[in-house]
């Protein structure tokens, strides 16, 4: 069988080339297509919160003793921040608009916390359908752990919510990016273009 040389190959190439950007055309539209009716969009706000004792005249022979108890003790502070026994009070204070379009189970799902290490500072995350709706749903949480958790577990200490979260600092977060798709079926359909142009042409020659 006949090689095809890089002449021929570019000949081949050019004189498809109609076909192959049309069938990139074609595979980017119907994968661009396919990532938007997958894709799902969301919001994340986060905010704060310090967990400790305050230093004491009974404590300040001590200090570090407390400090590393609390320590010890903030990923189980986290852990029921994120269980249901707070997040259900979290959903009897949402304002009645937000309890349309929630329940106690996607308030749960909503909530979630991070712990950092050597710090009593954790984050308290919260996602939501738009930028208002999960900075309110942070903000809530984190007044509710303040009054709650202290009731919880009296050991505690100090439950101090930081900073508020705002809505224009929430972040805008895609499940699909729908152009790197949209890419990946552009290369793919002008792949598929090459083959199919050479099976062409291969076949020609042979008959």
């Amino acid at each position: 069988m006949k090689k095809i040389n890089m002449k021929e190959l570019f000949s081949i190439l050019w004189k498809d080339a109609l076909g192959i950007i049309g069938l990139a055309l074609l595979f980017g539209v119907s994968f661009w297509g396919y990532a938007k009716h997958k894709q799902s969009t969301y919001y994340v706000s986060t905010r704060n919160v310090l967990i400790g004792h305050t230093a004491s005249r009974a404590q300040s022979r001590h200090p570090y003793s407390q400090t590393n108890s609390d320590l010890a003790n903030l990923k189980t502070n986290a852990d029921v921040i994120g269980d249901s026994i707070i997040t259900d009070h979290v959903y009897s204070r949402l304002p009645k608009g937000m309890k349309h379009s929630m329940n106690q189970h996607t308030v749960n799902e909503a909530i979630s916390t991070n712990v950092h290490n050597q710090s009593l500072v954790l984050t308290i995350k919260a996602r939501g359908v738009t930028a208002p709706q999960s900075s309110k749903l942070v903000n809530l949480t984190a007044d509710v752990a303040k009054d709650e958790l202290p009731r919880i577990n009296p050991s505690v200490g100090s439950v101090t919510p930081l900073a508020k979260a705002k809505s224009k600092d929430a972040r805008h977060v895609k499940t699909v990016s729908a152009k790197k798709y949209a890419f990946v079926g552009v290369a793919f359909g002008a792949l598929v273009g090459m083959v199919l142009a050479f099976v062409a042409n291969s076949w020609r020659r042979f008959v």
